[in-house]
């Protein structure tokens, strides 16, 4: 396993676009964040995302752990961090590097002090989702 460096605020980072999470008019909603549970069984505990520029890392078809990404959402980590969150709630942005992905790191989420996992349904995590929708370009490849 590879070592990072912290998530600064200037960086951007990215979160590739399945072709499942485009709706038919073309829009991209907050869905795209949501956890799910894995065919394994597991449930997600944080939304996977890439760094980009970090160690080189450039977002495209080829650099996409989705092989089906039709894009990727992009987002300054300062303003992640700096969302309202509903009240109870808290972000965290960490480094999450693997050695096929160096870039990789995660957003996880926190209610009440515990770590959301899984298809988690509370109203403020649907609220919070959006807002991390809203400060999110899409960048079409």
């Amino acid at each position: 396993m590879t070592t990072a460096q912290p998530i600064l605020d200037a960086e951007s980072l990215i979160r590739f676009v399945p072709a499942h999470s485009m709706s038919r008019n073309g829009t991209i909603g907050s869905g795209v964040f949501t956890l799910r549970r894995l065919p394994s069984g597991e449930d997600e505990d944080y939304v996977s995302l890439m760094r980009s520029g970090y160690q080189g890392y450039q977002p495209s078809p080829d650099s996409a752990p989705l092989k089906l990404a039709l894009g990727y959402l992009e987002m300054k980590a300062g303003e992640c961090r700096g969302l309202q969150c509903p009240v109870d709630y808290a972000l965290a942005l960490e480094p999450k590097p693997t050695k096929k992905f160096p870039a990789h790191a995660g957003l996880k989420v926190f209610h009440q002090g515990e770590l959301v996992r899984g298809s988690y349904t509370d109203e403020g995590y649907r609220d919070l989702l959006i807002s991390i929708r809203k400060i999110s370009s899409y960048h079409p490849f």
